[in-house]
């Protein structure tokens, strides 16, 4: 019998950068690193190595996930450590994985349940071989397990808010489970005043009572806390069959003890409880490791990221000022709804069919069933969010093709011929109770402004992930193309993207014919030489 020798140290390197040369060949590494990317691993060396929340920022297409992993690689070799790559969906755990190896970073795959993990990739990553690489529903949840790691990076940050709320968000669908709904309204009763009562039992709404949204804040009311316990822990009871209701009982779970800071949000349709911010500090694998990295394209300034994350403050890394801007494709913006005389749905039906393929991205499961009625071509294949969850492969190989999906305005990398349409149908706004509620009735704008805002940018950037990249990109609804005619909305976007929705509203103003012309193949490839100025 014949002992394995034990395996040769791993390279090590004084910073990030440095390590980048030392990885592994694998005959598809990149060259170099950018110089957007050497930049920010500097400043990281220099000035972040022991800030316990930091966020750093790089545009769409820009290389900030290799900037990510060579951070998390590199503090997993110089502390002998654990290190998670944390992102929005399988899909992009997958894609993350292909880009490690093809950089030569230890990378394995822990997503899905923890029943199906590989005993080798686990071990791996518990005894510091390897990078995990999961989704964010493996750290933010009742019962994570992956034990603690040195540092968590997470990828498309400015995405979190829908995420992390996810595991602290009760949603009892009137529908689905109407006794529990009911069990509901009778609990905070007393907080509704009648007519509102009324309108809530009746069996079906009456005009514009659908959408009125009443946010009910259980710190006033400790008498609603026990009736309301009782009506949710009833999701325990029922069958395992009942995935949906399954799902709500380990969030609830999660929020209980949490129940007098939660606020309930309650339509006629539905109702959702969570609290204002994320008990997060309550997860040990979140708030154990010495530092979580939050990348972003699109960081604000509105403390949107501390809320999603429910952290008191992060520390911002972004390129210096008298760094190049660096780019990620040229994009060519229309406004079907500009066009003078024209249907707008049957413009962008017709754009589509001379394109071939598109994603279309819309803001909920609904507006998705509207879309498809309304823009895409008689005959095409459908991609659904369940067709793509692993992979666009498919996606990629397919033609007279529309993937359609809900809310998914990040995570979606399709670059080169993979797909050059991206269709944004619906206005990228509240998509969830607390959002329509702080959008229509708090008037908080500048929260809902940057959510907007960062929608958009990573709608419009889908298909265009390096500087060699281009895309058609068709604003399909008539609130976003009034959003971005407004001189202030344009201001606060990057300098190329101004400049391309400038372009695309000036060429938009003109005929049907026309606009189809400008968008057909041979115009789109043109915009590879164009230069645009603000």
């Amino acid at each position: 019998m014949v002992f394995k020798a034990r395996s040769a140290s791993e390279v090590t390197a004084p910073t990030p950068e440095k390590l980048f040369p030392l990885l592994s060949r694998t005959g598809s590494n990149s060259d170099a690193l950018w110089s957007q990317q050497t930049d920010l691993l500097r400043e990281y060396a220099a000035t972040r190595l022991r800030a316990r929340d930091l966020a750093i920022e790089l545009p769409t297409g820009t290389g900030k996930t290799l900037t990510g992993l060579l951070i998390a690689d590199w503090r997993r070799r110089q502390n002998k450590s654990r290190a998670i790559f944390a992102c929005p969906t399988v899909q992009l755990v997958r894609q993350v994985l292909v880009a490690a190896e093809r950089e030569g970073i230890p990378a394995v795959d822990l997503s899905g349940s923890h029943k199906l993990w590989g005993a080798t990739e686990k071990s791996r990553y518990e005894r510091g071989q390897a990078i995990a690489v999961v989704p964010y529903s493996s750290v933010f949840n009742t019962s994570p397990k992956l034990i603690d790691a040195d540092v968590i990076v997470f990828d498309d940050s400015h995405a979190g808010e829908q995420y992390v709320s996810a595991a602290y968000t009760v949603s009892v669908s009137r529908s689905r489970h109407p006794e529990i709904y009911s069990n509901v309204i009778e609990a905070v009763k007393p907080g509704l005043g009648a007519e509102r009562y009324a309108q809530l039992i009746m069996n079906s709404p009456g005009p514009g009572t659908r959408q009125l949204i009443d946010p009910l804040v259980m710190a006033l009311r400790d008498d609603w806390l026990a009736p309301i316990d009782h009506a949710l822990i009833a999701f325990n009871n029922l069958p395992k069959e009942d995935r949906e209701g399954r799902k709500q009982s380990f969030t609830y779970t999660a929020v209980r003890e949490h129940l007098s800071v939660c606020v309930a949000y309650v339509t006629w349709d539905r109702i959702e409880l969570r609290p204002m911010t994320p008990p997060t500090f309550e997860n040990s694998l979140f708030t154990n490791a010495n530092q979580r990295v939050y990348l972003s394209a699109t960081l604000g300034t509105a403390g949107e990221l501390e809320r999603a994350f429910g952290r008191p403050k992060v520390k911002r890394l972004a390129l210096p000022p008298e760094a190049p801007t660096p780019k990620s494709g040229r994009r060519f913006l229309v406004f079907p709804h500009l066009v003078p005389d024209c249907d707008p749905d049957e413009l962008t039906r017709q754009l589509l069919s001379v394109a071939g393929k598109a994603i279309v991205i819309t803001p909920s499961d609904r507006t998705a069933v509207f879309a498809e009625a309304a823009i895409i071509p008689d005959q095409w294949s459908i991609f659904r969010k369940s067709d793509v969850e692993d992979s666009f492969d498919d996606f990629a190989k397919a033609s007279s093709a529309a993937a359609i999906l809900a809310n998914r305005y990040d995570g979606i990398d399709l670059p080169g011929d993979a797909c050059r349409v991206v269709a944004l149908y619906g206005f990228p706004g509240a998509t969830s109770l607390q959002e329509q509620f702080l959008s229509t009735r708090a008037r908080s704008k500048s929260v809902i402004d940057e959510r907007v805002r960062s929608r958009v940018i990573q709608g419009t950037g889908r298909c265009t992930r390096g500087p060699r990249d281009w895309a058609l990109v068709i604003v399909a609804d008539p609130e976003t193309t009034s959003y971005l005619s407004q001189n202030e909305v344009r201001l606060s976007l990057d300098e190329d993207l101004q400049a391309e929705v400038l372009f695309g509203l000036e060429q938009s103003e003109t005929s049907a014919q026309e606009l189809t012309d400008k968008a057909s193949n041979g115009g789109r490839q043109n915009l590879k030489f164009r230069s645009f100025e603000v």
